[in-house]
């Protein structure tokens, strides 16, 4: 890396940590991060580090940074394993029963990622778990 290219990282740095700083600032007085509708240029920038991280191109401490305020950058993975491992719990607890009726929300999502409506059941990891889910069901 040259000098030129050290700079230029310096530089990507500082405007992260500004950007950074200004979501902090954000979140301390409204107690919550920015809507696209009261702070486009925040938003904007933090779902543009969500992006980056869900590519992995985002470095571990930004990501630290980030989840240290509650902005949590693969939180639509997270929360699509949270509710694969609760269909999969009931699936293996009932094995003869039908996908609950009850829970019309866990019920919403199993039809969703069937539709391929979610981009996160298009990657294929989570394609291989929908699969092994279904041939259980």
């Amino acid at each position: 890396m040259d000098v030129s290219d050290k700079q230029r990282q310096g530089q990507h740095h500082r405007r992260f940590l500004k950007c950074f700083e200004e979501v902090k600032d954000f979140l301390a007085v409204h107690g919550r991060l920015p809507s696209a509708k009261d702070n486009p240029r925040l938003y904007s920038w933090l779902s543009g580090q969500r992006f980056r991280s869900r590519n992995g191109e985002l470095e571990q401490w930004k990501i630290r940074l980030l989840d240290s305020i509650g902005c949590k950058p693969n939180l639509n993975e997270a929360n699509w394993m949270a509710n694969y491992n609760k269909l999969f719990a009931y699936v293996e607890a009932h094995p003869n029963d039908p996908l609950p009726g009850f829970n019309d929300s866990l019920h919403q999502w199993w039809s969703n990622q069937l539709n391929e409506s979610s981009a996160t059941s298009k990657k294929p990891k989570y394609r291989l778990l929908l699969d092994q889910l279904q041939n259980q069901i």
